[in-house]
């Protein structure tokens, strides 16, 4: 910017010069003829400040056409630079402040949709706060991170996802041992979520399509108002029903103030596909604690009949495990219609190959036959071809 206004400057005296001195010339008009170099260059650069920073106090003005145009140029070129500046500096300013622009785009977009909905502050509360945790914590969408992690290579994609989330993942044992390719192509799109005590996270029957991951506090699991299982810290829920893709069989309810990680069914789905071996081993753990789960609300709400109505032990051993056997029963019974659909598409499948089999087998027989005629028809026509003339 200071070589422009030097040169801006330099021309301004050399249009005097130039010009040959003439009495319109500004230096002559301001008596400046007789002065020295070094002022004749501070007036001429005081010009060009005042000209291009717009002020233009009118004791150094343009009178020639030669010096008008000169004077149009600068202040053209001062136009565009000051134009420059003041864009680029607002998108400098628009992008460092990208996250808490987003927030507040939501924000109101919320505050319009809680004035039509009707809804009471408690709930606007809850819905700005967990609204406010999820951006403070995310920031990016899910797309916004595909386009980052794809240009990232291997190895540093799995660093930056094991330094997300604060460093939590360290803490899950379902993440222990896991390959590192798993957890970059996982982790980095898991969603936070915020339950506060008593919020329920999901209920009994509700559609399963997300496996939750405890960061902090804890999960009460209940039914029919009966709590039986607690999950601590480092755990995961909700694996059965959304591996299973059946409702919900519990109730899930914060005991205290829980910060969760939610795996979404789209990511349930990809480690289906591109980790089988994951999935099999979530299969395989998700079956067990679906006995294990039942049986301890079995054990938890005979007892707690027993309070109510006294009986004998024996027999309360015996009613719990008459139910848990007919659990059970259940449970293979639903494993074997699932056994039997997979075996009757199966066997769809075997019957469509071995029509294709047989079409195949078919035109094969009839290219066959296509070929031997194609080489008779071939060797009649050398036979034909190497005939002997007959004499004339």
């Amino acid at each position: 910017m200071l070589l422009c206004v030097h040169i801006a400057a330099c021309f301004w005296y050399f249009s005097s010069k130039i010009e040959g001195l003439h009495p319109e010339t500004w230096v002559v008009r301001g008596n400046y003829q007789d002065e020295a170099a070094g002022n004749l260059y501070i007036t001429s650069v005081y010009w060009a400040i005042t000209t291009l920073s717009t002020v233009g106090y009118g004791d150094i003005s343009a009178s020639t056409p030669f010096e008008k145009l000169l004077s149009i140029t600068w202040m053209l070129f001062g136009l565009y630079f000051f134009s420059f500046v003041v864009g680029s500096l607002s998108s400098m300013l628009s992008n460092i402040e990208t996250k808490e622009n987003t927030l507040n785009k939501k924000m109101a977009i919320l505050d319009e949709f809680s004035r039509d909905a009707s809804l009471n502050k408690e709930l606007k509360r809850k819905l700005r706060y967990a609204l406010r945790y999820s951006c403070e914590q995310t920031g990016f969408s899910f797309n916004d991170k595909h386009q980052i992690f794809d240009e990232l290579p291997r190895n540093l994609r799995h660093e930056v996802a094991m330094a997300m989330h604060k460093g939590a993942v360290k803490e899950l044992a379902f993440f222990d041992n896991r390959d590192s390719t798993f957890i970059s192509e996982i982790v980095p799109f898991l969603n936070h979520e915020y339950a506060e005590k008593d919020q329920l996270i999901y209920q009994e029957n509700e559609h399963a399509g997300e496996i939750y991951f405890l960061l902090q506090g804890r999960v009460h699991f209940s039914r029919k108002a009966q709590v039986f299982k607690s999950v601590m810290e480092g755990s995961y829920f909700g694996d059965i029903e959304a591996i299973k893709r059946t409702p919900r069989r519990f109730n899930a309810v914060a005991a205290k103030d829980c910060a969760l990680l939610v795996m979404k069914k789209d990511l349930i789905q990809l480690i289906s596909e591109e980790f089988p071996l994951v999935y099999e081993e979530m299969e395989s753990v998700a079956q067990k604690k679906e006995i294990l789960d039942e049986k301890a609300f079995i054990e938890v709400n005979e007892v707690s009949k027993m309070q109510n109505e006294p009986q004998d032990m024996h027999k309360l051993k015996t009613r719990i495990k008459n139910k848990l056997k007919k659990f059970m029963t259940d449970l293979e019974n639903q494993r074997s219609t699932a056994t039997e659909r997979n075996t009757q598409k199966l066997s769809h499948l075997e019957g469509q190959v071995e029509e294709l089999n047989n079409l195949v087998f078919k035109l094969d027989q009839k290219l066959s036959k296509v070929a031997e005629k194609l080489n008779v028809k071939t060797q009649e026509t050398k036979k034909q071809t190497h005939l002997p003339k007959l004499p004339r």
